[in-house]
């Protein structure tokens, strides 16, 4: 493994996405951890009021964190990080630097959900600063709202 680099990325990433949606997907011990996006939400995650933030070794796509913005409000969406790459804090820098892009575009909170069984999700989440606000459901799925006020 190389140095890990991040930028964020934009549609010409888009089938490096899919494919490590799909490894990450494939890997997850309960499928119910992760709700999959619909064409239509993979679309729209390169729109400008959505911040993905991606994670390289070399030019291999092995982790991302996306937040959606909506007025002052943020949605931490998701993060993916390839199996082999866990552990590496690659969730953390890349919600980092999708928050500190966040923020400077004006938004004050940032809501995120995980599934309750989720433990490394939900340790990642708090980690990274959020409170647990609530149970809740998430597309039929139970999850956890999480608030982090900036």
């Amino acid at each position: 493994m190389s140095e890990i680099k991040y930028k964020i990325i934009g549609r010409k990433y888009a089938d490096a996405l899919k494919h490590l949606m799909m490894t990450v997907m494939g890997a997850l011990e309960n499928p119910a951890f992760f709700i999959p996006y619909s064409n239509a939400e993979m679309n729209d995650m390169f729109s400008d009021d959505h911040i993905l933030v991606g994670a390289f070794d070399d030019k291999k796509l092995v982790g991302f964190s996306l937040v959606v913005m909506v007025g002052n409000i943020g949605d931490w969406d998701g993060s993916m990080t390839a199996p082999e790459y866990r552990g590496c804090g690659i969730m953390s820098e890349t919600f980092r630097r999708c928050m500190a892009i966040a923020r400077k575009s004006g938004i004050k909170k940032i809501f995120a959900r995980a599934h309750p069984d989720n433990i490394a999700s939900i340790n990642g989440v708090k980690k990274n600063g959020f409170i647990e606000k609530e149970k809740t459901e998430w597309d039929g799925q139970p999850r956890i709202l999480f608030e982090l006020v900036l």
